[in-house]
């Protein structure tokens, strides 16, 4: 209001100079705002290049598919089941194999009685996830044998190689309490009711699969359940309640039937720590002698603890794939080392959780690339703004890429550490409509640079899924010969004044 006033009051001449000092103020901003954002560094300036260049040799990737048996660890939370047969990959097949507990043995008395009758009972897991699936379920039958071990799984060191315990697990099998049992996607769809709400109307996102086991064999492994949990308890016995347990319980063993069928099959995890349920085990009802009462009695076994034994075995079987993938892993020596030229590199490179196979990335040497690259520009020096690398899918039906692909150094046949950002994990998502996983390596090329890191040192490329999902992923090589959906580096650098 004050401005408009002076405006209408004032003579002419003082709001022409009004005006002009308005145009000169605007003006003045325009450039200081050129300025500020740098509009004489953008692209084109002498000052700054955008560099997407992997064709000469100072940028050039080698990758190789290499065989994988990765440690596995007992006592996770995710354990899986099945089998699938990939056209690419073969046929992945995951056993699983546990000991039995007791949690209620030094405190209970539920078990102090030969049981006379036994109603009913269950196998139990909580369902996590499956590969491949259909809106986050398995879409084909999982067909398996359940069956005793021989002797007790006994855990004597924090972890253990797939191939050694293969011929254990071979060996450890004994009869069989349920054999070709189906277990059906519409097993997993029904979600079960949170027992803590009143109302019962609240759905837990994990549905329970639910294996009975009413016939014969079932209900005498019942009874040699029950029985074992007394005698462990009784205060006569002349040894830790745990090994007389075990003695008479040695353990379960979960056997998938290999997929027969080209592109179908599916692998099931199952969560044996969650909150939602407890942890998964075989339920009994059953009735004491002399009980009067109408009611079964509930009694729970675990299939998982604290300081047991469980763990998956998984076979897999390249031969029933396309043959390339089998080709690449026969040509290596036992510890992964390539066999023959290692310089050209593979056109196709194959990655396989659960144990199948990684890929090792030899990165470019980028100390020559700074002196290449600072030669063109008057041997200025350079600064790495940006480097990426660039991996390209080729998609196979019904099998998914890996959700996200981590990066890092291949210290051990079993050990990979995973380059890290500050305080963060290097790795990429998957890109469904690019079909790509993006990798931002700026800081690890940098410290290649400034001599922190030793040189020419391969990355090895798995999926994070790498222990807990089979996801398989075929990827194009470096090679020239495939355009734009190569494997490559790009990197984005400045040339400094």
């Amino acid at each position: 209001m004050t401005i408009f006033h002076r405006i209408k009051h004032n003579s002419f001449f003082s709001f022409l100079i009004l005006v002009c000092a308005l145009s000169l103020a605007l003006l003045s901003c325009k450039k200081d705002l050129a300025s500020i954002i740098g509009g004489g560094l953008q692209p084109g300036d002498e000052y700054i290049f955008a560099v997407f260049d992997d064709t000469t040799a100072s940028l050039r990737l080698v990758a190789y598919t290499i065989a994988d048996d990765s440690a596995v660890t007992s006592g996770r939370a995710v354990y899986s089941l099945g089998s699938y047969n990939s056209e690419t990959f073969g046929t992945l097949t995951v056993n699983l194999i546990t000991q039995m507990w007791d949690p209620n043995l030094l405190t209970h008395d539920s078990v102090t009685k030969e049981p006379e009758h036994i109603d009913s009972v269950f196998i139990l897991f909580a369902y996590g996830r499956s590969y491949p699936s259909e809106d986050g379920f398995p879409t084909d039958p999982i067909r398996i044998n359940i069956g005793e071990l021989i002797d007790p799984v006994l855990n004597n060191d924090s972890t253990f190689n797939n191939k050694y315990y293969s011929k254990q697990y071979r060996d450890q099998r004994s009869g069989s309490l349920l054999r070709d049992y189906t277990i059906n996607p519409s097993d997993f769809r029904d979600s079960v009711v949170d027992p803590s709400d009143t109302s019962g109307q609240t759905k837990l996102p994990l549905p329970i699969l639910k294996i009975p086991l009413n016939h014969f064999e079932g209900k005498e492994y019942a009874k040699k359940l029950l029985e074992a949990s007394r005698k462990a308890a009784l205060p006569s016995a002349s040894d830790e309640p745990l090994n007389t347990f075990l003695r008479e319980i040695p353990g379960l063993y979960f056997e998938a039937h290999p997929e027969t069928s080209p592109g179908r099959g599916n692998v099931v995890s199952f969560n044996f720590a969650t909150e939602y349920h407890g942890t998964p085990g075989i339920r009994v009802f059953y009735r004491n002698e002399g009980d009067t009462v109408s009611r079964y009695r509930d009694y729970s076994f675990y299939l998982f603890w604290n300081g047991g034994m469980t763990y998956n075995y998984i076979n897999i079987d390249n031969t029933k794939g396309s043959g390339e993938l089998n080709s690449l892993l026969r040509a290596q020596l036992g510890d992964g080392t390539i066999v023959g030229d290692t310089t050209s590199g593979q056109e196709m490179v194959f990655l396989q959780s659960f144990y199948g196979s990684l890929v090792r990335v030899q990165m470019p040497d980028i100390r020559k690339f700074a002196e290449t690259v600072s030669s063109r520009h008057d041997n200025k020096s350079i600064v790495i703004n940006q480097a990426c690398l660039v991996i390209n899918v080729k998609p196979e039906e019904r099998f998914k890429p890996a959700t996200q692909l981590n990066i890092g150094h291949r210290v051990a046949a079993d050990t990979i550490f995973g380059i890290r950002d500050h305080s963060s994990f290097i790795g990429g998502q998957f890109n469904e409509k690019k079909s790509e996983y993006r990798i931002f390596l700026t800081r690890h090329i940098q410290n290649l640079l400034l001599d922190t890191l030793a040189p020419n040192v391969p990355l090895t490329l798995f999926s994070s899924t790498q222990h807990t999902l089979p996801d398989i992923t075929t990827i194009y090589g470096p090679s020239k010969a495939h355009g734009d959906r190569r494997m490559r580096l790009e990197i984005v650098y400045s040339v400094l004044p």
